[in-house]
């Protein structure tokens, strides 16, 4: 479902509600990503880091709140 969000499936419509929400979906930075590193542009690298480190904060944070709400049971 977030794959056909993101837009990978088909083309999204210019400034409608569904282009807005799929701008925060990791397949669509993944994919804007890879075809920025593919045609040469400056700041891929920087944006799969980005990526990468706010996927490993996203699931820190998630496994911390399940360890102390284990805790309390």
């Amino acid at each position: 479902f977030t794959s056909l969000l993101a837009g990978l499936y088909f083309p999204v419509v210019s400034g409608s509600t569904l282009e807005k929400i799929s701008m925060v979906t990791p397949q669509r930075w993944f994919i804007k990503s890879t075809e920025m590193f593919m045609a040469g542009k400056k700041g891929a690298f920087t944006q799969y880091t980005l990526i990468f480190l706010a996927f490993m904060v996203l699931f820190f944070t998630i496994s911390m709140i399940s360890l102390k709400l284990s805790e309390k049971e």
